[in-house]
Formats: C-alpha cells, structure tokens, sequence
C-alpha cells in the first residue's frame, strides 16, 4: 500500500471512529447502552454506470466479489442505535467493448467504513429488524494493472448507504444476524493503455454488500 493511501486511511478511520464515540458518549452517563458487535461474510455486488472510456471506447466493469465485514453498535436509546461498520473486499476490473476487445484492466481492494443511524422495531424481541442510513468512505488500495494497462488508479471517495437488516436470537447474547446496504459510490477511475494512452473515466459502483453472520451483544 502506497504511504499517502495509508495515511488517508488511518485519518478517515480515525474520525470514523471519533464521530461513532462521540455519539454513544453524548449519551452514556444517561442511558444503559448495550453494545452489540457483529463479524459477517459479505457479498459485494456493484450495480456498475460507466462513462465511455474516452482512448479506446467501451466501459469499465467490476465484478461480483466476497470479503469480509466487522460492526459496532452503540444503543443510545432504546429503539436508536449508531453502528460502524468495517470491512474489506477485492475486486476485478475490466474494460467491456474497446476498440481491444474486453480489456483486463487487474484487481484492486476496497475498505469502505460507513456509518449509519439505525432505528430498531423490537429491539427486545427474539427477531429483531431494523433499517438505518448513513456516509461511506470508500478506500482503494493494492491496484493491479492486469496484463494489458500500464497502470490504473481510483479516487476514494464519500458516498452516502441505505441498510435493512434482522437480528434472530440464538441465546441472551448470541444472535444470528442478516444484513442488507446499497453504497452510492462514485469513483474516477485513470487507466493508462501502451500505444492508446491515458483516459479518465467516471464510474458509479453503487454496490449491494450481503452480510450474513453472527452478533454479540453486550
């Protein structure tokens, strides 16, 4: 990882986190605030808009990937709770319908930490859904080039997350736990093709993340 990529990532990590503590201290002198921490398996499926890449036609593509995703919930009431949520997840990249043909433009890591407020139906009851929304940070790292380009690169990006999910108790602190986001994430993608030259490209990923896992709660 390239040191002003990782320098950004502590930073936006860092306020991620300052901004989730913030928020459940405002309230832990007052309330008895549970805290819930969830590990999942996640699906990754962007819902790919490109632009025209502009040196050889055609439009970037990034595939269906899976990763990996740990959350943090602050009950700071009853029914409200703030959840950062943390994961990592690689994905392959292609340029669709050049003047080239489909072009292996490599594979890149996404770490995209997104913060939501989440509002809880039921949050005593053994199945217990919620909704939330919230920001995004998208950070790419680890680009690979593939066989054809001589590089590629992608701006990180803020982007805002819609979510949907249920906890289904297991015991009084284990729960199995199921969870749907759409990120909305723009990126600008530069890919730089020997004897075609260099393009910059606007990418929308918006991608659907499953999460399938199990909670604790505190």
């Amino acid at each position: 990882m390239k040191a002003c990529s990782l320098s950004r990532m502590i930073v936006v990590l860092t306020t991620f986190l300052l901004l989730f503590g913030g928020v459940a201290g405002v309230y832990a002198e007052e309330c008895d605030m549970p805290l819930t921490i969830r590990v999942r398996g996640l699906g990754v499926l962007p819902d790919v808009d490109s632009e025209t890449i502009s040196v050889a036609g055609g439009e970037a593509d990034v595939d269906n990937s899976v990763g990996v995703e740990i959350d943090f919930v602050y009950f700071f009431q009853k029914n409200l709770a703030a959840e950062l949520v943390l994961g990592v997840a690689q994905h392959n990249v292609e340029a669709k319908g050049t003047a080239l043909g489909n072009v292996d433009l490599g594979d890149v890591w996404l770490i995209p930490p997104t913060l939501t407020v989440q509002y809880h139906f039921m949050p005593e009851a053994k199945i217990r859904p919620y909704v939330g929304a919230g920001v995004n940070y998208t950070i790419f790292f680890e680009e690979n080039s593939g066989t054809v380009a001589s590089d590629t690169g992608y701006d990180n990006a803020f982007g805002y997350a819609l979510q949907a999910g249920v906890d289904i108790g297991i015991t009084e602190n284990f729960a199995f736990n199921i969870d749907l986001k759409k990120l909305y994430l723009d990126t600008e993608a530069d890919v730089t093709i020997p004897g075609v030259g260099t393009a910059k490209v606007d990418v929308d990923i918006d991608p659907w993340l499953m999460g399938v896992g199990i909670a604790y709660r505190f």
